[in-house]
C-alpha cells in the first residue's frame, strides 16, 4: 500500500501517454509489465528523475530490493530535492531492517515535507528498530497530526506503547480505540486490542476479542496459539483445523502442526511439517516438532493403515498391513481385537487367518492358533506351515515340526523355516541334514549369522568337519559375531 500510494501520487509529465500505460498496468499489479514501460522510456530520456522513481516502485513490488534501491538513487543523483524518491528509498531501507540508513535518506524528505504523514511514519518506523522509543512514539504522533486516518501510523503507536509495558498499557488502548470504533474487525487492530489487554492481565476479555474476529486466518491463528499455550488443546485444534492448507505463514504450520499432534492427528503434523521443511529445510522448530512425530513412528504408520481402512474397509490389503505392523510392534492383542471389524467377506481370507493364527499364537493360545492354521497347513499353505511348525516345535513335536517347517520354506520365511529345521533336526540328533538346512538358510540370507554359527558347530563338534565349519565361521565372524571361542578356534587353524 505504501508502494501504491507513491505511485498514485505522480504529477504529469510530458511523456504522459506512454508513462499512463505504466501507471495502469501497475495499478493491475503488473509490476513487471510497468517496469518494462518505463525502462523503456528511460533508454531514450534517462534524464527523466520520475522515471527512476517509478521504476523504482516496480522493482520494489517485485521484491528486487537492490535494483529498487539503484533506481531511487537515479533519481535522486538527478534531482536530489526529490522527496518522494527519498521517501521509497527509505521504505526499502526499512523493510531491509536497515535503520540507521533509512533515517539518513529520509531527513531531507522530512525537511522538504515536514507535514508529510508518510514521511513521519517511515521516520518513526526506523527509530522504533533502533530502539529509541521515545523519538518513535512522537514521530508516529507527528504523523497522526498530520493525517489522523492514517492506520499504519496508529497502529505502530499502539506498538510503541505496547513496547513500554504494563504502565502504558491504558494508553495504548485509549490509542487504539478510534480504530477500532471505525472498524471493529480490522485484524491488525484486534490483534493489538488483544495484546493490550494481555499485558493488562484482562485475559478473558483478550480472548473474547479474538473470538470476535476469528473469521480473519490472522486473527484465528492468534487465538489458536492462546489456547494452545494454555494447554487447551482441543479448543486450539478446533479453532485452528480450518486453516490447514489455507495459511502460508511458517509459523503458522508450525503451530498448526503442533497441535495437531498433541489432538492426535499425526499425519496433519507431517503433511504440515513436511509444507514446513520444503520451504527451508534448516527450519529448527519444525525439525524438532518433526523428530517428536517420529518417535511415535509406529503410531503413525498404524494410522495411516486406519484411515486406508476407513476409506477402502473391504481392502484385504490393508488389513493385512495393519495385522503385521501390529505383530512386529509385538502387540497381538491389537490383532485379535481389530479382526472383529474384519468385514465377514474378508474373514476366511488366508493371509488374514494366517495372521490371527499367528497372534493367537503368540498370545499362547495354542489350541485356538492350531484350530485356525492346521486346515489351510494341511492344504499346503506355507505360512501356515511354518506357525503349525512353531506350535509343534514349543510343544517339543520335533519329528512334526521339521516336516512343517519343509513345507513352510517357502516365501519371505524360507530363511527361517530352513533354519528351524535345522534346530529341529539338532534335537532329534541328525546332524547331517541339520548342517544341510542351516546351509539352505545361509544361502537363502546371506547375512544370517545364526545360520552360519550354527552350521559351524555342527561340522566342528558333530561332524568332524573342520574346513568346512572354519569357513562358516569366518562367514559368522565377518557379519559381526563376537564369540571369542569361535575367533579363537578360527584363528588357531594349524
Amino acid at each position: 500500500d505504501r508502494y501504491r500510494q507513491a505511485m498514485t501520487s505522480h504529477r504529469p509529465d510530458p511523456l504522459q501517454q506512454v508513462i499512463a500505460r505504466g501507471i495502469s498496468a501497475f495499478e493491475r499489479e503488473d509490476y513487471q509489465g510497468a517496469l518494462e514501460i518505463f525502462q523503456g522510456v528511460l533508454a531514450k530520456h534517462p534524464s527523466f528523475a520520475d522515471l527512476h522513481n517509478k521504476a523504482g516502485l516496480c522493482h520494489a513490488m517485485l521484491g528486487e530490493t537492490d535494483s529498487a534501491l539503484m533506481s531511487f538513487e537515479a533519481a535522486l543523483a538527478l534531482n536530489e530535492a526529490y522527496a518522494e524518491a527519498h521517501l521509497n528509498r527509505g521504505i526499502v531501507l526499512n523493510d531491509l531492517g536497515r535503520g540507521e540508513q533509512a533515517l539518513e535518506v529520509l531527513e531531507p524528505a522530512r525537511a522538504a515535507e515536514p507535514r508529510s504523514a508518510w514521511v513521519q511514519l517511515e521516520c518513526g518506523r526506523a527509530q522504533r528498530a533502533l530502539g529509541r522509543t521515545s523519538e518513535a512514539e512522537r514521530t508516529f504522533r507527528a504523523a497522526l497530526d498530520a493525517y489522523p486516518e492514517l492506520v499504519r501510523a496508529r497502529l505502530l503507536l499502539v506498538q510503541v506503547l505496547i513496547d513500554q509495558g504494563a504502565a502504558r498499557a491504558e494508553e495504548a488502548l485509549g490509542s487504539l480505540q478510534p480504530l477500532l470504533e471505525a472498524r471493529p474487525v480490522l485484524a491488525s487492530a484486534v490483534l493489538r486490542e488483544a495484546e493490550v489487554l494481555t499485558l493488562l492481565g484482562r485475559e478473558a476479555e483478550a480472548e473474547a476479542c479474538l473470538r470476535g474476529a476469528v473469521a480473519d486466518p490472522a486473527v484465528r491463528l492468534a487465538l489458536c496459539r492462546r489456547l494452545a499455550a494454555d494447554h487447551r488443546t482441543a479448543e486450539a485444534w478446533e479453532v485452528g483445523s480450518p486453516l490447514v492448507g489455507e495459511t502460508n505463514d511458517v509459523g503458522g504450520r508450525t503451530l498448526l502442526a503442533q497441535v495437531a499432534r498433541r489432538a492426535g492427528e499425526p499425519l496433519t503434523a507431517l503433511q504440515l511439517l513436511g509444507a514446513v521443511l520444503l520451504e527451508d529445510p534448516t527450519d529448527e522448530t519444525a525439525l524438532a516438532e518433526l523428530t517428536e512425530l517420529l518417535e511415535d513412528a509406529d503410531d503413525l504408520a498404524e494410522r495411516v493403515v486406519s484411515r486406508r481402512l476407513a476409506s477402502k474397509p473391504g481392502d484385504a490389503d490393508t488389513w493385512r498391513e495393519l495385522f503385521e505392523d501390529c505383530l512386529r510392534d509385538g502387540n497381538p492383542a491389537a490383532v485379535l481385537a481389530r479382526f472383529e471389524a474384519v468385514p465377514e467377506a474378508l474373514r476366511s481370507d488366508p493371509r488374514l487367518v494366517v495372521l490371527r493364527g499367528q497372534a493367537l499364537r503368540r498370545a499362547n493360545r495354542a489350541a485356538e492358533a492350531r484350530a485356525l492354521l492346521e486346515p489351510l497347513s494341511a492344504a499346503g499353505d506355507a505360512r501356515a506351515c511354518y506357525e503349525v511348525g512353531l506350535l509343534d516345535y514349543a510343544a517339543e513335536h520335533y519329528e512334526e515340526a521339521a516336516a512343517e517347517f519343509a513345507r513352510g520354506a517357502a516365501g519371505s520365511w524360507a530363511a527361517d523355516a530352513c533354519f528351524n529345521r535345522g534346530i529341529c533336526l539338532d534335537r532329534l540328533g541328525k546332524y547331517a541334514e541339520a548342517a544341510d538346512e542351516y546351509a539352505a538358510a545361509a544361502a537363502a540370507r546371506p547375512d544370517f549369522a545364526e545360520a552360519w554359527l550354527q552350521l559351524g558347530h555342527d561340522c566342528r563338534l558333530r561332524l568332524g568337519q573342520p574346513r568346512r565349519a572354519r569357513e562358516a565361521y569366518r562367514r559368522y565372524l565377518d557379519l559381526g559375531g563376537d564369540d571369542a571361542e569361535v575367533r579363537r578356534y578360527v584363528e588357531s587353524e594349524p
